[in-house]
Parts: C-alpha cells; structure tokens; sequence
C-alpha cells in the first residue's frame, strides 16, 4: 500500500503490532478517483475489527499528545499573517490569517487546501514546524532522523516562536518545549505538524510587511 521497504524492517524487527493492506484489503478502501498510492483508506469500524480478529486490540488510558490553553486565544494576538512552507517546487505550502475563522487557512501551491468530503478549506488553529536533518537511503528515497532532539516554530493566533523537540526512541512520543524547557502549551483546537529540512526554514510574513 505503498510503504517504504525501511518502514517494513522496523516493522519486522521490532513486533509492533500494525495490519496491512496488501495481505489484508478487507479492512481498507481505495477512492479510485484518486491515484494510488494515495487514495487509501480506512476507518475506525474497520481498524477495531482488524484489531480483534488478529488479537492485538488493548483498552488503555491515552495520555494527550498536547497541553493547551484553558480558554481559547480570540483574534491576531501577533503581528503574524502567513506561514511560508516550502517543503519543495512541487509541494509548497502555506498558511494564511483569516480573521473570520480565527485560524489560519491552508493553502498548497497557493491554490486552497479543502477537505474533500466538506469542500471547505483547511482551517489550522496551531502550526508545528519542526526542523529534522535527513539523509537519502536511495536516489529517490529519504531517511529523517525522528529519533534525537532538534529545533523548530510554533504559530497561533499571530504570534510565532522558536520551540525544542525530543524524542527518546521510536516506542516514544515526540515531545515539544519552549525554548526555556517548559513543556510547549497550545491553543485549543486543531494541530497540524510539518517535517521540514533545517536548510528550508519556515518563511513568516508579518502585518507590517
């Protein structure tokens, strides 16, 4: 379904528990609208009963990804109006202010991004941007470094700063801190995070400019 043949090793090698499509279509769907293969699909029904018949369903208690505000930030609270992505020539993103939502509208080769079941535009309250160096495991194939700790941006409400993040092993979540070591506190609402090279920084354009 198309993985990539380092995601299959880990896999392999370390018995995580994880289902399939290839030996397994019945728990998926494809949208043959859409090219393959990206137009592969599932949903939770299907997810819970895979679970069940391989015996890898687990009750726990989830720990939240994120701490977020009490209250919601209303309005521009920085001087922040649009985040520049520029992941490459072909895929380049953008975020853009829009006082109506309260969020910034994400855009994709500056065309809008919308949901294809609403028609309506992405809509994102918090933007993560993190920094990760990577290397190429083929000509066509990249390799980034998830595991370590690096740099990175955090944009809400207008207002943008330079954050830390850690992760310890691949069992382990990524973490994410301001700069003086305090665990990173959100805005309520929708989070979006982008795996960027360090040598193609987010682009920030303020009210001023």
């Amino acid at each position: 379904c198309g993985s990539s043949r380092e995601a299959e090793k880990i896999l392999a090698q370390n018995s995580y528990d994880h289902i399939d499509e290839r030996p397994y279509p019945k728990y998926f769907q494809r949208d043959h609208k859409r090219y393959a293969p990206h137009n592969l699909y599932t949903d939770l029904e299907s997810l819970l009963q895979a679970a069940e018949d391989f015996n890898i369903y687990h009750e726990i208690s989830p720990q939240p990804p994120f701490t977020f505000y009490e209250k919601p930030l209303e309005g521009l609270q920085g001087d922040v109006r649009e985040v520049q992505l520029p992941f490459s020539s072909y895929n380049y993103v953008s975020y853009r202010w829009d006082e109506s939502m309260n969020a910034y509208l994400r855009f994709t080769r500056d065309q809008p991004h919308k949901d294809a079941n609403t028609d309506q535009q992405i809509a994102v309250k918090n933007i993560l941007v993190q920094y990760v160096p990577f290397h190429y495991i083929s000509k066509v194939h990249r390799q980034y470094d998830l595991v370590g700790e690096g740099s990175g941006l955090y944009v809400s409400n207008g207002k943008a700063q330079k954050i830390r993040w850690k992760k310890e092993s691949y069992g382990q979540r990524t973490k994410y801190f301001s700069e003086d070591g305090s665990p990173l506190v959100l805005s309520p609402g929708n989070t979006w995070i982008h795996i960027i090279s360090p040598k193609k920084e987010a682009v920030l354009i303020k009210e001023t400019e």
